[in-house]
């Protein structure tokens, strides 16, 4: 959204690609357009009575005068559920010309709730859905490579000068020095924009042969590999993991350090009837829990998955999932395991991994040796966790 002041008065515009409405001094306005025709049309919306300037003149006064001024407008949402306008600094702008943009521009201003409701929801879903990107065991390493997402620096299109340019010397030395000062900073960019490509490229190549080669002998590299892939998930809650390579690299200890549940979010959204409010409605306590339970499992599967996928000689591997809590012994706070899983390379594969739509991360973790205290309601209570020396006495087995 757009605020535009003049000596004439406050503007307000918003609205999507092609189309917008805008409330000035002068009337509310809708203005609308095919993108990439030039084609459009402007239309006074409220022509009850009459305004002293003409829509001519009122476009002229906008765009024309010399001390306009143009500021961001700013949806805020309270609380409440209800959206203030505000200006750039977080100023309510004038409560008239708020309640005339609020009319005109209720379509826009209902498809910004939507769409901020919509992505609270997609977070929210998100929490279930962290599995999805499991990658399936491996028994040799495969490498993807990664894309240097800095954009090539343009050319500068040389400046043209005017008719005066060409008759007047110290114009056209002026206007050659601007020309060669763009071409020396574009050669600049240039220059540095290779310098990180190549420099990008180098690091790629170095990967390509740790994940390809170092893997299968070198510890230091193989912490190395796990740890940056394991970094790179976007996690949608803050979750730590940590891990421990056994001495012959065939066995790894992961702790997860979790979110506690009283963390995630709890409500959906939804925008309210035909008003301009969000609705806030509160989860169910048992499909809250549900969804914690499907991402700290969830959590766990895919590090299972990144370990096996990464690490070609690990063949078993111990997960245990940790939360801070209250003893209530002491009433200190401390981490308590909510479970602990081994799983081996062999189990592991009995996962469809081409059907992870279809897998509930919590069942798919009973087919390891599980230690897990859940309800059916997905109640998780305390338990001890597995020892790294239980870990390779599975492997001795």
């Amino acid at each position: 959204m757009n605020l535009v002041a003049s000596k004439r008065g406050i503007g307000v515009s918003a609205g999507v690609r092609g189309a917008r409405v805008s409330a000035t001094p002068s009337g509310i306005f809708g203005h609308a357009g095919l993108p990439g025709t030039g084609l459009a049309y402007r239309e006074k919306l409220n022509r009850r009575g009459r305004s002293r300037s003409s829509s001519g003149s009122t476009r002229r006064g906008l765009a024309g005068d010399a001390d306009v001024t143009r500021l961001e407008v700013t949806v805020r949402l309270e609380d409440s559920g209800r959206i203030t306008l505000v200006h750039q600094n977080g100023d309510p702008i004038p409560a008239e010309v708020q309640a005339r943009l609020r009319t005109a521009a209720r379509d826009q201003l209902r498809a910004v709730l939507e769409e901020h409701c919509a992505r609270h929801n997609q977070a929210l879903e998100a929490l279930t859905r962290i599995q999805l990107g499991t990658p399936a065991p491996r028994a040799t390493p495969e490498f993807t490579p990664r894309d240097f997402d800095l954009d090539q620096p343009a050319r500068p299109a040389e400046l043209k000068g005017s008719w005066w340019t060409l008759i007047w010397p110290p114009a056209r030395r002026a206007l050659a020095a601007r020309n060669q000062a763009r071409r020396d900073r574009y050669k600049s960019e240039l220059g540095a924009w290779a310098a990180a490509r190549e420099a990008f490229q180098a690091a790629e190549s170095a990967r390509r042969s740790r994940e390809l080669e170092g893997v299968w002998s070198d510890l230091e590299i193989m912490t190395e590999v796990l740890a940056d892939h394991l970094g790179r998930i976007p996690w949608p809650q803050e979750t730590e993991v940590g891990f421990d390579l056994g001495e012959d690299s065939r066995s790894i200890a992961v702790e997860l350090c979790l979110p506690d549940a009283e963390e995630f979010p709890c409500e959906e959204w939804s925008v309210h009837g035909n008003q301009l409010r969000i609705l806030k409605r509160e989860l169910g306590v048992r499909r809250k829990r549900r969804i914690y339970s499907e991402y700290i499992h969830g959590v766990a599967l895919r590090v299972l998955g990144e370990v096996f996928a990464r690490l070609p000689t690990a063949q078993a591997a111990l997960v245990t999932g940790l939360v801070e809590a209250i003893d209530p012994a002491t009433g200190r706070s401390g981490r308590v395991a909510l479970f602990s899983v081994k799983a081996t390379r062999g189990d592991f594969e009995r996962i469809n991994f081409e059907a992870l739509e279809s897998v509930d991360p919590a069942q798919s973790l009973a087919l390891f040796d599980l230690r897990r205290d859940m309800s059916k309601t997905a109640i998780l209570k305390a338990i001890e966790p597995f020892t790294v020396a239980e870990l390779d006495a599975s492997l001795a087995e």
